[in-house]
């Protein structure tokens, strides 16, 4: 299934498309607010979903089972990815933070907070092209701002100009 397009919806469930056929492959249910954010892992066997209900969740997509709930923010995950490797993720939400996560023992091991823009926050967070963790860019609003993740704290620095 790995690769089928995936979508979050307000009805709270996450739908696995199949792409000649259009139809609905499988329902993801669990979440209790719309899903905002959803990725595939890397290996294409799991899928991380990210929503209101300021909740991260990590998929068997084969099977259709929750295998973790990731809990950390206090506002709507907005955006979700993995690293390269599968074994970590990052979640970014309204609550103006990026959560670094071990994907097995849905541990936080970092977090950082992001200056709101004049619209209000940021809207999404992206792996940077460096072996994670390395450098990593998160769109914010009419900027962008430089994160150095590690497990464990990194301050939010605006880019050198």
């Amino acid at each position: 299934m790995g690769g089928a397009p995936l979508s979050g919806a307000a009805d709270h469930t996450i739908r696995v498309w199949g792409v000649e056929s259009g139809r609905c492959l499988r329902v993801l249910k669990g979440h209790t607010d719309r899903v905002l954010s959803v990725a595939w892992s890397p290996d294409g066997r799991r899928a991380l979903s990210g929503a209101a209900d300021h909740t991260v969740r990590l998929w068997e997509v084969a099977s259709g089972r929750c295998l973790r709930v990731l809990k950390g923010h206090t506002d709507r995950v907005l955006s979700v990815v993995w690293s390269p490797d599968g074994r970590r993720a990052l979640s970014g939400a309204l609550d103006h933070t990026v959560q670094l996560w071990e994907v097995e023992s849905a541990a936080a091991c970092g977090c950082s907070k992001a200056t709101p823009t004049e619209s209000g926050a940021w809207r999404g967070v992206r792996m940077g092209g460096a072996p994670f963790p390395g450098p990593l860019t998160i769109p914010c609003g009419s900027g962008r701002w430089s994160l150095a993740a590690a497990c464990g704290y990194s301050k939010a620095t605006p880019p050198a100009s």
